[in-house]
C-alpha cells in the first residue's frame, strides 16, 4: 500500500501557531496519544463522556489550513501534518476536559480576566492589556471572542491539573545567567580580506600537473555508482495533461463563492470602563461634543493607539458589540455594552464595504488550483494502479505502459545521489533522501517497492547494473585536476599574503570593522558564522586566520564586549521560563498518555478527512 503521507515528524510550522493561538496557556502538540485507536460513528475524538464531533475536527483543521496554509486546498493540506496536529491537538482538550470533570475542577470569570490581561500577545509596547490587539490577534485566527473565551476556560482547567504535577519543573536560574551572559557576549573585531583568485594562476605544466594529480589521485576515484530505470509520476507534470472547461470552472466557483466574498469591515474605536458608571459619564462627555480620544485620555489616560480596535468583521467580536456596531453607521457612538472585560463604548470610524470578486476575476487562478488538485488525484490513481501492476507480476515496462507512464534512465550514481564527478544529477528525485534509501538496499534486476518523495512524487524502479569504485587516469579527470591546482594554488598565495600581514602583527588601512554576536549577526559578509566561531575562539587583540574558499580572511579582535547586566537578567529569565516549560511539556505529554488509557480515548480520523474531501468536492 502506499505509504502515508502524513510521516510523523511534527510540524514546527503547527507548532507555533498554537503557541501563538494560546499564548502561554498553549495547546500542546500531538505527543505519543495521536496512536490511539479509531472509533466510529459520527465522533472523530472521544474519552469518557467527553467527545468532539467529524464537524467540529473539520472545522478546526479548516481553520488551521486557512491560517498556516492558505494557498492550499483542503485536498492538498489534507497531505501535510496538520490533520495530525489538529486531532492531536483535540485529543488533549478531550482528555484534560474529562478529567476537570472527574476532578470537579471549576473557573471563574476573574481567573480567565486575569489571564488574558497577563498575556503578553495582548499586551501593548507598554505590558498593559490592549483589546486591539486581542481582537486583531482572534482575527487572524477565525475566532470569535466566545471561542476563545470556551477554549481558555478548557485550558485554564488543565492549568489546574497541571499544577501540582508540574510545580517541580524548574531550571535553575544562576545556570540561566551564566548561559544568558555567553550567548550574549559580543566581539568587536577588524578584518582585512585576500582574495583568491584562480584565473590569475597559470596553468600547470605536465610535470607540475602529474605531480599533483600523484599526491592526490585518491579524490579522482570513481565512487561505487548504481544505474538505474525509473517510473516516476511527478503531479506537477501531470498538470499538463489535464484541461478545466469553462463549465468546471464556474461550478467550482459557485461551490467556493464563499472564498471570493470579501465581508464589509468597520474601523472601530473603543474605551472599556470597570462600572456602568464610569462608562455613562465617559458617554455624557461625547454627548456634550468631546471628542472620543479626548474622553479617552481624561477619563482612562488612553492614547490614539489604546482606543484603536483596527478593522475588523463582524464575526470577529463578541456578538453584543458586533450586533450594535454594525447596526450604526459611519460616526456613531454605542454603548455602554457589559462583556467579560467590562463596559464598552465603541464608535465607528469609518465602514468598509465588502466585495464579490467575478468568475472573470478569480477564473484564472480557479483553474490553476483545480488542476493541482485533479494532478494530485490523477497521480495517487496511478500510483496505485503502477502498485496493482507490478504486484501482479509485470516488468517496469508494462507497468508504465499499463498506466500512461514512461521509463526514466538515470544517470549512474553513487550512494549520495551524485554522479561519477561528484556533482548533483540532472534529475531532482536522484538527491531525494528516501530515494536513495530504497536505491541502495536492491538487489540485481530486483524492482522496488512503490516509494514516495515529500512532494507527492511517486516513483518505483530497477537496479541495471552497479560499478565497483576504481582509479581513473588523468586523461579523464584532466579538466577537475587543472581546476583544482589552480585553486589551491590561488588559496595558498592568498595565506601567504595573509600570513605576511599577521608576521607584521597589524590590519591593513583597508580593513573593515564589525560588533559580532556569536551567531554572526552584526557582519554582512557572506562567511559571517565561520567569521564568528574562530572570532570567538580568541581573546582581544589576538589575531586569527580564516579561509573561505574565495579569500584569506586576517580577522583581530579588538575588544571583548560582556552584555550589560540587565540585558542578561532578562535573557535569563527568558531561558529560565522557557527550558521549564520544555521540563513541563515531557510531563503534560505523559499525563496525556496516562489519561488517554484510563478514559480510553479513541479517534477516527479517517471521518474527518471523509468529511473534508466531501465538502470539497
Amino acid at each position: 500500500m502506499l505509504r502515508s503521507m502524513r510521516e510523523g515528524a511534527k510540524s514546527p510550522i503547527m507548532k507555533a501557531f498554537l503557541l501563538f493561538l494560546a499564548g502561554g496557556f498553549a495547546l500542546w502538540g500531538i505527543g505519543d496519544i495521536t496512536s490511539g485507536s479509531f472509533g466510529a460513528g459520527s465522533k472523530a475524538v472521544s474519552a469518557g463522556d467527553k467527545s468532539i464531533s467529524t464537524t467540529e475536527a473539520a472545522i478546526e483543521f479548516d481553520r488551521a489550513r486557512r491560517n498556516l496554509a492558505p494557498g492550499l486546498s483542503i485536498g492538498e493540506a489534507l497531505q501535510t501534518p496538520i490533520m495530525d496536529e489538529v486531532m492531536g491537538a483535540l485529543a488533549r482538550k478531550v482528555l484534560f476536559s474529562a478529567e476537570a470533570d472527574r476532578l470537579g475542577l471549576t473557573v471563574t470569570r476573574e481567573m480567565q480576566t486575569k489571564a488574558i490581561r497577563d498575556e503578553r500577545a495582548f499586551q501593548d509596547e507598554f505590558g498593559s492589556f490592549a483589546e486591539g490587539r486581542f481582537l486583531q490577534t482572534l482575527q487572524q485566527l477565525g475566532y470569535s471572542e466566545e471561542d476563545y473565551l470556551t477554549r481558555l476556560t478548557e485550558t485554564l482547567e488543565r492549568d489546574q491539573i497541571m499544577g501540582a504535577v508540574s510545580a517541580a519543573a524548574l531550571y535553575p536560574f544562576y545556570a540561566a545567567q551564566t548561559l544568558a551572559a555567553y550567548q550574549l557576549e559580543e566581539r568587536a573585531i577588524a578584518f582585512q580580506s585576500f582574495a583568491v583568485d584562480a584565473s590569475a594562476v597559470a596553468a600547470p605544466s605536465d610535470a607540475e600537473l602529474s605531480s599533483y594529480y600523484n599526491e592526490n589521485q585518491s579524490s579522482y576515484d570513481a565512487p561505487l555508482l548504481r544505474q538505474f530505470d525509473a517510473i516516476i509520476l511527478d503531479p506537477e507534470q501531470l498538470e499538463a495533461e489535464i484541461t478545466i472547461s469553462d463549465a468546471a470552472l464556474q461550478d467550482s466557483f459557485e461551490l467556493r463563492r464563499d472564498e471570493f466574498i470579501t465581508p464589509e469591515t468597520r474601523r472601530l474605536s473603543q474605551m472599556v470602563f470597570d462600572s456602568q458608571q464610569a462608562a455613562d459619564d465617559a458617554l455624557s462627555d461625547l454627548s456634550s461634543g468631546k471628542e472620543f480620544a479626548v474622553v479617552a485620555a481624561d477619563r482612562l489616560g488612553w492614547t490614539s493607539d489604546d482606543i484603536a480596535l483596527g478593522t475588523l468583521r463582524q464575526d470577529a467580536i463578541a456578538a453584543d458589540l458586533a450586533d450594535a456596531a454594525f447596526a450604526a453607521d459611519e460616526g456613531d457612538v454605542v454603548g455602554p455594552i457589559e462583556t467579560a472585560f467590562g463596559f464598552h463604548i465603541l464608535a465607528v470610524d469609518e465602514i468598509i464595504a465588502g466585495g464579490d470578486a467575478s468568475f472573470e476575476d478569480v477564473k484564472g487562478a480557479l483553474a490553476a488550483t483545480l488542476r493541482a488538485e485533479q494532478a494530485l488525484d490523477l497521480v495517487y490513481e496511478r500510483a496505485n494502479a503502477l502498485e496493482d501492476e507490478l504486484g501482479s507480476g509485470a516488468s517496469l515496462a508494462e507497468a508504465a505502459s499499463a498506466v500512461g507512464a514512461t521509463v526514466t534512465s538515470l544517470a549512474p550514481i553513487d550512494a549520495n545521489g551524485l554522479t561519477i564527478d561528484g556533482i548533483a544529477s540532472d534529475n531532482d528525485i536522484a538527491s531525494d533522501s528516501n530515494f536513495l534509501a530504497i536505491a541502495w538496499d536492491l538487489q540485481d534486476d530486483e524492482i522496488s517497492v512503490l516509494g514516495e518523495t515529500g512532494e507527492a512524487t511517486f516513483f518505483v524502479m530497477q537496479l541495471l547494473s552497479e560499478t565497483e569504485p576504481a582509479s581513473r587516469p588523468l586523461a579523464d579527470v584532466r579538466d577537475r585536476v587543472v581546476a583544482d591546482y589552480q585553486l589551491e594554488t590561488a588559496i595558498k598565495a592568498a595565506k601567504a599574503e595573509a600570513d605576511a600581514a599577521l608576521a607584521l602583527g597589524q590590519i591593513g588601512d583597508n580593513a573593515e570593522t564589525a560588533t559580532i554576536q556569536r551567531s554572526g549577526i552584526g557582519l554582512d559578509h557572506p562567511a559571517a558564522n565561520l567569521m564568528a566561531a574562530n572570532a570567538f575562539d580568541i581573546d582581544a587583540n589576538e589575531f586569527v586566520i580564516v579561509e573561505t574558499g574565495e579569500e584569506a580572511l586576517l580577522i583581530q579582535v579588538s575588544e571583548v564586549i560582556a552584555a550589560p547586566a540587565e540585558q542578561t537578567e532578562a535573557l535569563a529569565r527568558q531561558l529560565t521560563s522557557s527550558l521549564a516549560r520544555t521540563i513541563q511539556s515531557d510531563w503534560q505529554a505523559a499525563l496525556a498518555l496516562s489519561l488517554s488509557e484510563d478514559f480510553d480515548l479513541t479517534m477516527n480520523q479517517e471521518a474527518v478527512r471523509t468529511l473534508l474531501v466531501g465538502a470539497a468536492q
